[in-house]
Parts: C-alpha cells; sequence; structure tokens
C-alpha cells in the first residue's frame, strides 16, 4: 500500500471511530440519565417497570416492561352489526377519559325500544 493510502485510511478510521464515539455517548446518555426507568420523550416522563400510563390525546395504555421499553394496548375495532332487529350507530370515543373509557363504542336500540351499548 502507498503511503498516501495508508495516510488517508488513518484518516477515515478516526472519522469513523470519532462518529461511532458520539453516538455511543449520546444514545447511552439518554439511558443514563434514567437509570432502572423507561423514558417518554413525548412527555419526558420516567416510568419505573410495570408503571401504566396514557399518553396525552390518545386512547391507549403504556406499560413500562422490565426490559424498559414500552408495551401498549389501544382500542379493539368497533364492532359490526347486521341485524334488522337492532339500529345502531357509532359513538366516537372521548381521548380525555381514561383507557378504555375513552374508546369508541357501538350503540344499537332493538325493535322494542331497548338500548345496548358494545
Amino acid at each position: 500500500m502507498s503511503p498516501q493510502i495508508r495516510l488517508n485510511f488513518k484518516k477515515y478510521f478516526f472519522i469513523i471511530f470519532f462518529l461511532i464515539i458520539i453516538l455511543f455517548f449520546f444514545f447511552f446518555s439518554l439511558i443514563l440519565d434514567h437509570p432502572g426507568k423507561c423514558w417518554d420523550e413525548l412527555s419526558e416522563t420516567a416510568y419505573k417497570p410495570g408503571q401504566t400510563f396514557q399518553p396525552i390525546n390518545k386512547c391507549e395504555q403504556m406499560t413500562c416492561t422490565k426490559s424498559f421499553m414500552f408495551s401498549g394496548v389501544t382500542c379493539p375495532p368497533t364492532p359490526q352489526i347486521a341485524d334488522d332487529n337492532f339500529t345502531c350507530s357509532v359513538i366516537d370515543g372521548d381521548n380525555t377519559k381514561p383507557y378504555p373509557s375513552c374508546c369508541p363504542a357501538l350503540q344499537c336500540k332493538d325493535n322494542n325500544g331497548k338500548v345496548i351499548t358494545f
């Protein structure tokens, strides 16, 4: 290898090495700021494993796992009823209510006027 090629290789090696070090410290500084907890960027809040919360303006429930990641549940699909004995309409969800009360629902009336909410 010529001296010029070796010099370029060393130059690029150190640049790449330096960038990897910067990324490593940036990524792990987020984790090290809150050891043993999950960090939610949107609310800027740390949660302990097993702790649950509802994100702002969302109808879902998130839980901090033992591996310091989030696991979440959202609303099930709104059921559909194809029955001539019922008149149904969808009630919109309300994100200001706690999960699962915030989920959309299906409200039906039977031929006798009895109201059923799914």
